[in-house]
């Protein structure tokens, strides 16, 4: 066994270092361990069982560590925007350590200060067919971290500090030091490498810490994961902790979004009429998560396969669950906490400036208010995406005063469709003014929130707005016509769901001709007089079909009478017969 990363923090405090007998990966460990205590190699082990003595919501937590940093001489910056203008291979920001590249790691610029610490709001989407479902995966977190950045000139801490910092600032919160274990996995990313240690505690990973000293380049001597690097000037210190997932471990809830986003989750619950789900499934809940940890739920995987192990488990334990049983009780729980993780990164993309479009960031925008719309659907809230935005926007707002722009203005006798036109341009949203809007507007308002002051011009000539997110267009006009607008849409809704049953319950006589390859009219008109009599008895809305041979053109003719919903699977059904090979007909008679 080679001695990887020896540092001397973790011979004078006893750790050991070991190899996981799953996944092979060597790992230190104050106790001895057969396995890495990472998932999927072990199961959550907190979920009811909380790690830390006190519960955290994402205030506390993000001041702890900011705090227990800023005591050991790192000096607290501002985080930076989920956009990264300043990179042009990635869109969003992904990373802390995202802020500062290219230009601060390769040494072209300074950092903001030196040692930092900063807690900043990341996006990713490179697996959003997971959110809601794992139990733990989020659109945005937030990646607490400290930062070092050593050079020729100066030195202020490598990987033995980096190390008995992390360790100090959990066992300080209360965590059991002989519960953290820290995992070998050397990091690449964003052009550069290192080795680093996954802080892992009851199944979780709580942080990631990456000494960062490689820079990519193909004729480089060393090589990670299959990528060639060199040594880079400088060596960074370059930490991820996870500010959700310390939340998560110190309340041990059921899945991570009811302990980040408890309100959100309280306020959707009763808008989707699923709060007393809510209160029954918490078992249910649970064990779905903490299988979901070892197993992969990324966008591909066989989800079928994955319910049913969760339900094996669960009728294990003494429940008497069919699948579609438990898939109708845990969907709906999924896609909501799914809406209220999705909403929460729309709430920073807007608050950032991301305007939805069909280019990069605006692109990335338009796909999660897509998905959002869809899953909100499903849970019959189809209009519920711009109160969820608002909600996380006012929760927020004292954390990232940003993501409420304050304005400032003084309208003197300005028209009122101008003052729009001004406010459309400060808040970065499309507004339409309606022909029934007139008049003229004085105001003077001094560090108000956007929408706030937008609400007031609104009362002031008692004019109503239609706000539709996913367009990012708001609708000024006056309350009867937006009213009437509400009523003719409801309307021309109605109608057209009365068009469709009305045209699903007609039954028009189908005649189709069906030119034949493989078979002759003979063998056709047996073989679908056959299949459709094996039916007669079922209880189909049928009623016998008439096939005429034509030989002249090696065709038959169908006629029926059929209800709509089934037109088009019964004449993919005919071609299949018709257009196939000898042996996939008999096989069709079989079924």
């Amino acid at each position: 066994m080679s001695e990887g990363i020896t540092l001397k923090f973790f011979q004078e405090s006893g750790f050991i270092r070991q190899t996981c007998s799953k996944c092979k990966c060597h790992f230190w460990s104050l106790v001895e361990s057969e396995l890495c205590g990472d998932a999927p190699c072990v199961e959550y082990s907190f979920i009811g069982k909380p790690l830390f003595p006190k519960p955290m919501n994402l205030d506390e937590a993000r001041e702890a560590f900011l705090r227990f940093f800023e005591k050991n001489k790192h000096t607290r910056v501002d985080r930076a925007s989920v956009v990264a203008r300043w990179r042009n291979d990635i869109y969003l920001s992904i990373a802390s350590i995202a802020v500062f590249q290219p230009h601060v790691t390769s040494g072209s610029s300074n950092p903001p200060a030196n040692p930092l610490t900063i807690s900043q709001p990341c996006i990713r989407l490179n697996d959003l067919e997971s959110v809601g479902r794992s139990g733990r995966h989020l659109t945005t977190f937030e990646m607490m971290a400290h930062h070092a950045f050593n050079d020729d000139e100066k030195t202020y801490y490598w990987q033995n500090d980096t190390v008995r910092y992390c360790h100090e600032f959990y066992t300080e919160l209360g965590l059991d030091g002989s519960k953290i274990t820290y995992k070998e996995n050397p990091w690449v990313g964003g052009g550069n490498g290192g080795e680093a240690l996954e802080v892992l505690a009851g199944g979780l990973e709580l942080a990631t810490l990456v000494f960062m000293d490689l820079e990519e380049d193909p004729e480089g001597e060393i090589e990670l994961k299959g990528i060639k690097f060199k040594r880079m000037p400088r060596s960074i210190v370059d930490t991820g902790y996870g500010l959700e997932r310390l939340v998560w471990a110190s309340q041990g809830t059921s899945t991570i979004y009811e302990s980040v986003f408890p309100d959100a989750v309280s306020f959707l619950t009763k808008e989707a009429n699923l709060v007393e789900k809510l209160k029954s499934s918490g078992a249910l809940i649970s064990e779905n998560a903490k299988l979901c940890g070892v197993l992969s739920v990324d966008y591909g995987s066989d989800l079928t396969k994955l319910r049913n192990m969760v339900l094996d488990r669960l009728n294990s334990q003494g429940y008497d669950l069919s699948l579609p049983e438990f898939i109708s009780t845990i969907e709906p729980l999924e896609k909501l906490f799914a809406i209220v993780d999705h909403s929460r990164a729309l709430a920073f993309m807007f608050g950032d400036g991301i305007v939805p479009s069909n280019v990069k960031a605006g692109y990335l925008a338009r796909m999660v208010l897509r998905r959002t719309v869809l899953l909100s659907k499903d849970i019959n809230v189809p209009n519920i995406l711009p109160k969820m935005v608002k909600h996380h926007i006012d929760n927020f707002s004292e954390t990232y005063t940003e993501l409420k722009q304050i304005v400032s203005f003084r309208f003197q006798n300005m028209d009122y469709k101008e003052a729009m036109t001004l406010m459309s341009k400060i808040g970065g949203i499309n507004i339409l003014v309606g022909d029934d809007v007139a008049g003229a507007i004085s105001a003077e308002l001094v560090n108000v929130p956007w929408d706030k002051a937008f609400n007031a011009l609104l009362d002031m000539k008692n004019y109503a707005a239609d706000i539709d997110v996913a367009s990012n267009i708001i609708r000024v006009s006056t309350p009867a016509t937006l009213t009437s607008q509400e009523s003719y849409k409801s309307a021309r809704a109605l109608a057209v769901k009365k068009k469709v049953e009305l045209e699903d319950s007609v039954e028009p006589i189908i005649s189709e001709i069906f030119r034949l390859y493989y078979i002759s009219p003979q063998e056709a008109k047996a073989t679908i007089t056959e299949l459709f009599k094996s039916t007669s008895g079922t209880g189909s809305s049928f009623i016998p079909i008439q096939v005429t041979e034509e030989k002249t053109t090696r065709s038959i003719i169908f006629d029926g009478l059929f209800s709509l919903k089934f037109i088009t699977l019964f004449k993919a059904l005919i071609i299949e017969i018709c257009a196939l090979s000898p042996c996939t007909i008999a096989s069709l008679k079989e079924i």
